[in-house]
């Protein structure tokens, strides 16, 4: 995919959609965990910690600052204001727009 021809939206779009993935293989997974239902070979198991691990890992391979914002804004979905810790409002605008291009890059997609 040509990241360049999609706008901030849509690569927005992208990241968020990857995170509603991401919350939901974490979520059936502590679910299984807790009703004692795992089955490590089962396919759905190995494809949500599949999922996980990569995302993990592409995640480890960004800045400090895009980790920070790709996790607590899209994947652990963290209150809205959470960056305020972090940064002034408009120092994260400006970083988010690269975080999600970093990210998105560090997937290769």
């Amino acid at each position: 995919m040509m990241i360049d021809k999609l706008t901030n939206k849509e690569l927005e779009k992208i990241v968020k959609h990857i995170g509603e993935t991401y919350r939901k293989s974490v979520l059936r997974r502590e679910i299984n965990a807790g009703i004692m239902q795992i089955n490590e070979n089962s396919k759905a198991y190995k494809n949500d910690s599949d999922f996980i691990f990569a995302i993990d890992c592409y995640l480890n391979e960004c800045s400090r600052d895009t980790k920070c914002i790709i996790e607590n804004e899209y994947l652990k979905k963290k209150e809205s204001l959470w960056y305020l810790d972090y940064y002034t409002k408009s120092t994260y605008y400006r970083l988010k727009k690269k975080a999600i291009i970093e990210f998105i890059n560090c997937m290769n997609l």
